[in-house]
């Protein structure tokens, strides 16, 4: 049983885990079933609707540029604060691991 945990187990986990990936993957079929965006819609817009769609296209394609063009993410404010609470949580763990109460003889 100890060869069994031990041994066989971690790769029993890996080809589960591999499947788990693999098998949503391989569902979701060819990627050319997918309409392609240059299919014509089936309603006519009026020339109002259509410009104010383009603006608003217009200003989500600068925006987006904008925000390629900027600092990493790391380099934000955000990003600042995602790395200290990993370090805070890293750090506590390593602490907590260091500093247990339990006194087993088996630890």
């Amino acid at each position: 049983m100890r060869w069994f945990t031990r041994c066989l187990a971690p790769g029993v986990w890996a080809i589960v885990a591999s499947f788990l990936v693999v098998m949503p993957a391989a569902a979701a079929g060819p990627t050319d079933s997918f309409p392609s965006r240059t299919t014509h819609l089936t309603t006519t817009l009026s020339p109002a609707t259509l410009s104010t769609l383009q603006s608003h296209a217009a200003s989500a394609q600068a925006t987006t540029a904008a925000d390629a063009g900027g600092t990493s993410f790391f380099k934000t404010k955000k990003g600042a604060v995602v790395i200290v609470l990993l370090g805070a949580g890293f750090g506590y763990a390593f602490y907590s691991k260091s500093h247990d109460r339990v006194l087993s003889p088996i630890r």
